[in-house]
């Protein structure tokens, strides 16, 4: 899909996290204060969001993968946007883990590998001890690094049979919550077969409406520039015959006087040689 500031904002993607942010904050609120609310699979918010930000990036950065930006490029670009509320998190986790048991070599080993979006699997109470959170982050940008690496070059086929592998292994992992499989199978199934293959045709007609519009200035500015080098240049012959013409046409014209001096000259002499024959009777005077 297509980039940038030429990709507008989709007003509707905004709900659709506040919805999840709301699902995560219910199931949350709930866990720690013990309350009594429905049981509701509140815990497919962040799901939710996984799918949303597969979305947006496949919308925004996908056509520049295939293009311009290495995937490198693109995991600087992730870790940049995603670092700073990591790092103050868990610098604030840490500093709690410090005040309450205090920190090891181990621990502090991990606190740089969280820094890092990695995980401690060293640590006996949880890979992300300073930010338990940060798992998300790290899933993400693991998923970050396959859509660049890989999903941004495989063929619909491809991805649509991912697609329905990955909702069997959902369904399977959610039989006893039966209706959270069959929400995250129907969104997830929306998102691939739906929703977007409509946003890559309309990338597509996108890009090629400006690739004609791109064409044309490009041709009108071709055309310009033709013509002005065209004029140029006849203005640059001209400049240089019109001194040769002007010295020719007054060439012709000092011939074409001498011309008639000439005949005017072989006039007289015809006058001359007739008035000689007159007055002394010579039958042939040779002029």
């Amino acid at each position: 899909m297509f980039k940038g500031a030429a990709v507008n904002r989709l007003v509707g993607l905004d709900g659709l996290r506040g919805m999840a942010a709301l699902m995560v904050f219910l199931f949350h609120l709930a866990v720690i204060f013990e309350l009594d609310i429905p049981e509701l699979p509140f815990y497919l918010g962040v799901d939710l969001f996984f799918a949303l930000s597969g979305f947006v990036m496949a919308r925004s950065y996908e056509a520049r993968l295939r293009t311009e930006l290495p995937a490198l490029r693109f995991i600087i670009i992730r870790y940049r946007r995603l670092w700073l509320p990591l790092a103050v998190g868990s610098v604030i986790g840490c500093a709690l883990v410090y005040f309450t048991e205090g920190l090891d070599f181990a621990a502090l080993l991990a606190f740089v590998a969280i820094l890092f979006f990695m995980p401690a699997p060293w640590m006996p109470q949880g890979s992300f001890i300073f930010n338990l959170p940060a798992w998300s982050l790290f899933v993400e940008i693991v998923c970050n690094a396959l859509h660049a690496a890989f999903f941004v070059w495989a063929s619909n086929l491809l991805l649509a049979i991912m697609l329905a592998v990955s909702a069997v292994v959902l369904i399977a992992t959610t039989a006893f919550d039966l209706t959270g499989g069959i929400l995250a199978t129907g969104a997830l199934a929306a998102l691939g077969f739906v929703v977007l293959p409509a946003q890559r045709r309309r990338a597509v007609r996108e890009f090629s409406a400006r690739v004609d519009t791109l064409r044309s200035e490009l041709r009108g500015g071709l055309e310009r520039e033709l013509t002005d080098e065209v004029d140029q240049a006849i203005g640059k012959v001209r400049a240089l015959v019109l001194p040769v013409a002007r010295l020719a046409l007054d060439a012709r014209a000092s011939l074409d006087e001498r011309a008639a001096e000439a005949d005017r000259l072989s006039v007289e002499a015809d006058a001359l040689r007739s008035a000689v024959r007159s007055d002394f009777g010579v039958g042939n005077v040779e002029g």
